[in-house]
């Protein structure tokens, strides 16, 4: 008879309040690897689960993204090294992210060096979109491209990719202080234009000079996906996260979808689609995307300037945070993790 393991974890219970339990893990099995928990990212998608906005199956332990170290692996070698993690869910008590110790499959992660700071867990979830987003429009001749959704976490690193390779960004903004964020981290090279009330495509193709944009991306959806649409030229290319209440915005309707009258090149990007709809041979881009943001995270291609670090993974440390990303009490932070151990960043 096998010993279980147990963990302390973060839970989401029936009530949708965040508590403090202990959870049993099932049997480790081939193909994952054992995990202890060093520090663990928070996102939006977290706060909507906890508010009831997107439906899920509870009690459950949520997290989608951590940098951990292993305890076990099919491969001895393993043990002691730290690993960066994907964590797509479904959330059961063995894929969760906000608990001490899982099981997560190692196709969902990459080896990192021991001197990785924590701040790394804020990373596999928007960095990974990002990414995915970027390869859409990479090779396609694109040179000027609206993102809406600049401020958010998949929005700031796919608006980093694009300037990296040359691309042109424009984007609006409500506020000023968005807009004196924006400006001091890309300096020049973006287009920003503060619009308070909602604005329609002619002012934003006033204000830039432009009739069209090559490539429009949408990280905020529902108006903003509409206007993001409407600006694209013919022949162009959109990108979106998000998704769509029926009835909203039907982008498959003919006779009043732009992306219809305006013949464009339409992405879908759902980060977890390998993950609930794919085969093992198909995750395993999760493994391989993983690898290849590291270096960008290295040399800082890919970078937030301002994560707000929490000390301890507890439920009212969690509670806050997601507090603050749902309030938007600081508008300067980029990101939120919480870390499980006292180590900081260097």
């Amino acid at each position: 008879m096998t010993n279980t393991l147990k963990t302390r974890a973060i839970e989401l219970n029936s009530q949708q309040s965040l508590i403090e339990s202990e959870w049993n893990i099932p049997e480790r099995q081939t193909g994952e690897i054992t995990i202890n928990v060093i520090s663990a990212g928070l996102n939006p998608v977290d706060y909507k689960f906890r508010n009831g906005s997107i439906p899920i199956q509870l009690p459950a332990v949520l997290g989608h993204e951590c940098l951990g170290e292993i305890i076990d692996s099919d491969n001895h070698d393993d043990i002691g090294r730290r690993v960066l993690a994907y964590l797509p869910g479904p959330h059961t008590q063995s894929s969760g992210a906000w608990c001490d110790t899982l099981h997560v499959s190692r196709l969902f992660t990459t080896i990192i060096p021991d001197t990785a700071p924590v701040e790394y867990a804020a990373y596999p979830l928007c960095g990974l979109t990002a990414m995915r987003c970027f390869r859409r429009i990479q090779h396609q001749g694109i040179k000027h491209c609206f993102v809406a959704g600049v401020s958010g976490g998949v929005g700031w690193l796919f608006t980093q990719l694009c300037i990296h390779h040359g691309i042109t960004v424009y984007t609006t903004v409500r506020s000023e202080a968005s807009h004196h964020k924006i400006q001091s981290a890309f300096n020049d090279s973006i287009h920003c234009m503060v619009a308070t009330n909602a604005t329609s495509s002619d002012a934003i193709q006033q204000h830039f000079q432009r009739d069209h944009f090559d490539a429009c991306a949408d990280f905020v959806g529902g108006q903003q996906k509409l206007l993001a649409l409407s600006l694209c030229g013919f022949n162009g290319h959109f990108i979106t996260i998000v998704e769509e209440q029926s009835g909203c915005v039907d982008l498959l309707d003919a006779r009043e979808s732009p992306a219809f009258q305006k013949s464009l090149c339409v992405h879908f990007e759902f980060l977890g689609a390998q993950a609930y709809f794919g085969t093992p041979t198909d995750q395993k881009t999760y493994q391989d995307e993983l690898q290849q943001l590291i270096p960008l995270l290295d040399n800082q291609t890919l970078h937030y300037p301002n994560i707000k670090i929490l000390q301890g993974l507890h439920a009212e440390t969690v509670q806050t945070g997601l507090d603050q990303l749902e309030q938007r009490t600081d508008p300067n932070v980029n990101k939120i993790i919480v870390t499980n151990t006292n180590e900081t960043s260097s």
